[in-house]
């Protein structure tokens, strides 16, 4: 009979190890999932902000462009004297 009890009371005991080690790693896992949906919209807005930049840029190129090329034009017009 004393194995018996032995025996059930390891069973239990293994038992709430297996609950314990599974309820650690769901709360790993859970955690984990959380921060990398922060880091992945924290990746999205960062690159919103960086395109958002480089076409601020590009019309600010365009612009430039434009006034070196009128600046290009009214340098070489022929002069009536």
């Amino acid at each position: 009979m004393a194995r018996k009890r032995k025996k059930a009371g390891a069973i239990s005991e293994n038992k709430f190890a297996i609950i314990f080690v599974t309820g650690v790693v769901l709360s790993v896992a859970i955690i984990l999932g959380l921060k990398v949906n922060s880091i992945k919209t924290g990746i999205g807005k960062k690159r919103v902000l960086q395109s958002k930049k480089v076409i601020e840029e590009l019309e600010s190129e365009d612009e430039r462009s434009k006034k070196l090329e009128e600046q290009r034009k009214n340098m070489f017009k022929p002069t009536v004297i």
